[in-house]
């Protein structure tokens, strides 16, 4: 087939004549119709700092298009041949759990190269009944949420930010870039707050730089999940590198956050359970770990991670001055 490939690392776009991809298991084959030209073919085309930073030579451009489906491999049960499909590959995204683990290597990929000004969040959530249907099996009922928040004074900076996701191949087929408004940090709170669903919450979290190995733990432990309400958020961090003398040695590039929620009490102790199990499982790649949420699943051997020694000693000098009675109960000291 004929395609526009960036086969050489400077500026301009070549058609040349490429072999028909054959779809994997979880994949379709869809014969292109009609295709748009976006910014990032542009920045392709001009090969930029941005391009020359991000784009790996030869590769075939066009992620926007309209087609039909001819193949699809023995996974894909909501689509067919002959269905009209489109593409946008872009920065808010719903995609199958089986897929987390390509979405995570491509974040671990590019996470050097982000701008600090860029939360991207993955958070693995309940399925919509609406689109439950679709999904396969292995995707146990469960979509990955990549959000990506650009903290930018205008849209055309933001975009800028946003830029390197769109080249990395495997987030294309599940990015959906759009234009929304200026949101203010009440907007953005109240969006992170959605994903607390029931009354009853506990939590525990890790910092690592294995965000691979993070994510195949997680998979292994979310089918057994007492609830769907069960929901894993993880962060690139955006200040990996902090003063020895902080009081949190938060190291890592990664945040592994875990809400497991219950609707009644008596569902309290296999939530707890659960999320003991899992994190047993995440320790061993932990360069550290959020106190408050260590505390609240009564993990003190895990509060070296916490803490320098320095800071530890500073922290138990306070508390020895301002309650030698030690009337209130904490970690230190």
């Amino acid at each position: 087939m004929q395609a526009l490939v960036k086969a050489h690392p400077r500026e301009g776009l070549w058609m040349r004549d490429v072999p028909v991809p054959d779809p994997g298991p979880d994949q379709v084959l869809v014969k292109v119709r009609q295709t748009g030209i976006c910014g990032t073919d542009l920045h392709i085309w001009n090969w930029d700092e941005w391009a020359r930073s991000t784009i790996a030579v030869p590769t075939t451009i066009g992620h926007e298009f309209v087609g039909e489906i001819v193949a699809h491999g023995r996974n894909v049960r909501h689509l067919s041949r002959g269905q009209r499909v489109s593409g946008e590959g872009h920065v808010v995204c719903m995609h199958g759990r089986a897929a987390l683990p390509d979405v995570a290597r491509a974040i671990e990929r590019l996470s050097d190269r982000l701008d600090s000004r860029l939360q991207v969040m993955l958070a693995i959530v309940p399925a919509p009944a609406e689109l439950a249907p679709r999904l396969a099996q292995d995707d146990h009922n469960r979509l990955g949420a990549l959000t990506a928040i650009a903290f930018a004074d205008d849209a055309t900076e933001a975009e800028r930010l946003h830029a390197p996701l769109g080249g990395e191949p495997a987030l294309q087929a599940v990015l959906d870039r759009e234009t929304i408004d200026p949101a203010g940090f009440d907007d953005i709170f109240a969006m992170t707050d959605m994903a607390l669903t029931a009354p009853r919450v506990r939590a525990d979290n890790i910092f690592t730089d294995r965000l691979g190995e993070a994510v195949a733990a997680l998979m292994r432990h979310l089918p057994a999940a007492p609830s769907p309400a069960c929901i894993p958020l993880i962060v690139r961090r955006n200040s990996p590198s902090v003063r020895g003398d902080v009081a949190f040695s938060i190291r890592g590039r990664f945040s592994v956050s875990t809400y497991a929620q219950a609707e009644v009490a008596e569902d309290d102790r296999p939530a707890a359970a659960w999320l003991h199990r899992l994190y047993d499982d995440l320790l061993p790649i932990a360069s550290g770990c959020y106190v408050n949420e260590v505390d609240l699943e009564g993990r003190p051997e895990a509060l070296e991670r916490c803490h320098s020694q320095a800071v530890r000693e500073e922290l138990a000098a306070i508390r020895k001055h301002h309650d030698p009675h030690r009337l209130f109960r904490g970690p230190v000291g």
